[in-house]
């Protein structure tokens, strides 16, 4: 995940899809630097341009920490990947992950379509 953001990828995955994604912004790893920095107004340009372009496609559920909603839209990520599987093979591909050394998270699901592409809850 990098240029567009968490959401700007989430959108698009959504689009192609015909799908809306529903995120747990609790579920996010952050890095608790990035988190500080976000707090204290460090947010790069692109971050507010990735806010400005998808506005009208996500909604924010409700009150997030201070700062993760940059964080939600800064192109500046880690490169980690967005996947979307059936529910039923998210534990089997999870411990293959780990089994492999590689860290995974579950931050959400795929839905109906709905007014927003992406929702983002707390």
């Amino acid at each position: 995940i990098t240029g567009f953001g968490l959401l700007g990828h989430a959108v698009e995955m959504a689009e192609a899809s015909g799908a809306a994604i529903r995120l747990s912004a609790a579920r996010l790893s952050v890095f608790p630097e990035a988190l500080s920095l976000a707090r204290q107004g460090f947010n790069p340009g692109g971050a507010g341009d990735n806010r400005a372009f998808l506005r009208e496609k996500v909604v924010i559920s409700g009150e997030l920490p201070d700062g993760m909603e940059f964080l939600l839209y800064d192109p500046q990520t880690s490169g980690g990947l967005l996947i979307a599987l059936a529910p039923e093979q998210a534990n089997d591909f999870a411990a293959a992950l780990s089994e492999a050394g590689l860290p995974s998270e579950c931050i959400g699901e795929v839905t109906a379509p709905d007014d927003y592409l992406v929702t983002v809850d707390p």
